[in-house]
């Protein structure tokens, strides 16, 4: 098999400083995502195992529960209350850091996604955010085109029950 020919910007790549390569080539944290893009990101990592992003921060977890995907256990009728918050707690450390593989916008869904299975599986309160900033964190995800189907449901269920009461 024959090698395809090499251009003038394959030499010049090859005599390039890898610092510099490093710096031309990292994302730039100001990066304006496309809602396609944002799609794919959400559900790549709904499909991620658990393992992959929480595995070293949760000591002790059941292996089997950590084979699980994002999506499987925010979607789960009971999911295991430490690994929601370690979620949360993942997506809370990805939404403000520049540097973070998972852009922002898909962390804050993560995030209230955690909070609401937490709220509505077990009744259990894993954030300190008041009813109206939760509701406003539910309001911004129904809104995003972007939404997995997967967590729509999870988001409707939760504005409709706690847009009523605060008594979960």
């Amino acid at each position: 098999m024959s090698r395809p020919p090499t251009t003038h910007f394959d030499r010049d790549l090859a005599k390039t400083n890898p610092t510099d390569l490093a710096k031309l080539l990292a994302l730039d944290p100001a990066i304006s995502w496309s809602d396609d893009d944002l799609s794919a990101i959400l559900r790549h990592q709904l499909l991620l195992p658990l393992h992959v992003e929480l595995g070293p921060h949760l000591q002790g977890a059941i292996a089997a529960d950590l084979r699980q995907s994002f999506g499987d256990l925010l979607t789960a009728k009971l999911p295991p209350l430490p690994l929601l918050r370690a979620t949360k707690e993942f997506a809370k450390a990805h939404r403000s850091d520049p540097a973070a593989l998972v852009p922002g916008d898909v962390a804050t869904v993560l995030y209230y996604a955690a909070i609401l299975a937490a709220r509505l599986r077990w009744r259990a309160k894993i954030s300190e955010l008041p009813l109206p900033e939760l509701l406003g964190g539910i309001e911004w995800a129904l809104s995003r085109r972007w939404l997995a189907p997967s967590l729509i449901s999870l988001f409707i269920e939760a504005k409709g029950i706690l847009g009523v009461s605060d008594t979960i």
